[in-house]
């Protein structure tokens, strides 16, 4: 299982210049409910996104990425 410093390391938004694809491909997997992984979860309950952490974290990755998305994803 990957570490939160290496995941830290792959998408750091401190010092991100990612394309708009990158944006795009992180606000996706968001929406798909894919991330945190569900097998991280149970030892770092803080990682845990509400709807609306996930709704505010969705719609900056997309405005970052230049695109619009249905705002769809788990339980919506």
């Amino acid at each position: 299982m990957p570490t939160r410093e290496q995941g830290r390391d792959e998408l750091n938004f401190s010092s991100w210049e990612g394309s708009g694809g990158d944006a795009r491909d992180a606000a996706e997997t968001i929406m798909e409910g894919s991330m945190p992984p569900r097998r991280y979860l149970p030892l770092h309950a803080d990682a845990r996104l509400s709807d609306a952490d996930r709704r505010l974290l969705v719609d900056a990755l997309e405005a970052m990425g230049g695109g619009g998305g249905d705002h769809g994803g788990p339980g919506r």
